[in-house]
């Protein structure tokens, strides 16, 4: 009769322990690699859509400038300070956002970094898997020609 200890390991009667079906080293790296992948492409969509909502804010603020700088007619001096004062924060709104969008591609970019480096490593397990499992398959023949 065999019983489950409480480490994961199965015990037989005797008291020796075999290990619980472990996943193999490749396959569990692949799986944390694919992994970070998913949430790589979680964060690379969150930073898209920022972009975005960056873009049409700039696009907004844009359009209130313009208008602001096409208005033509007579102001006192009280309305011509606060109006140039509202144009000034409108400049240096756009100017943060521009800001902001050159750190998020910037941060795009460092993500298709990231993800081609994943990508590359993965390739690589896989590749190697395929190489253990060509080498596990080959029959001895083939292997004693190569030892000439």
């Amino acid at each position: 009769m065999r019983r489950r200890a409480a480490t994961g390991n199965i015990v037989s009667q005797g008291g020796e322990g075999a290990p619980h079906n472990l996943l193999p080293m490749q396959p569990r790296r692949e799986g944390r690699i694919c992994f970070r992948l998913v949430e790589l492409k979680k964060q690379y969509l969150r930073t898209i859509q920022a972009q975005q909502l960056c873009m049409a804010r700039s696009n907004t603020v844009a359009l209130l400038m313009e208008k602001m700088l096409a208005w033509s007619g007579r102001l006192t001096p009280d309305e011509l300070r606060v109006q140039k004062q509202k144009l000034a924060m409108l400049h240096l709104q756009q100017q943060q956002l521009t800001l902001q969008q050159k750190s998020l591609m910037c941060q795009l970019a460092q993500l298709q970094s990231r993800q081609h480096e994943l990508m590359f490593e993965l390739h690589r397990l896989i590749i190697n898997q395929q190489d253990i499992l060509h080498a596990e398959m080959a029959p001895v023949s083939h292997i004693n020609a190569f030892q000439l």
